[in-house]
């Protein structure tokens, strides 16, 4: 299994970059969303590469580990009370 945060390559083109999202899907297909280190020749940001999980190798695990503040800006929320001033369901 790929950890998030490594530096990997796609075995198939060579791109290489960063775990950045590991997807399961109900049919059992895991991928892996690489994010780029090379920017598009424009000097913009390039998208996400997603592959079949075989097709990456780790070449540095923890190359990329968020701020404490990046990692807490997602997951589980709370609920959010409604505009009337209801508690929240």
């Amino acid at each position: 299994m790929v950890k998030l945060g490594s530096k990997v390559r796609d075995k198939v083109n060579g791109l290489t970059g960063i775990a950045g999202g590991r997807t399961i899907y109900l049919t059992g297909c895991v991928q892996v969303g690489i994010i780029p280190e090379a920017l598009k020749p424009d000097g913009g940001v390039a998208d996400w590469h997603w592959v079949d999980e075989q097709r990456v190798e780790v070449l540095q695990e923890g190359a990329f580990i968020p701020e404490a503040s990046e990692a807490e800006a997602g997951g589980p929320q709370g609920t959010v009370p409604p505009s009337d001033g209801a508690p929240g369901r």
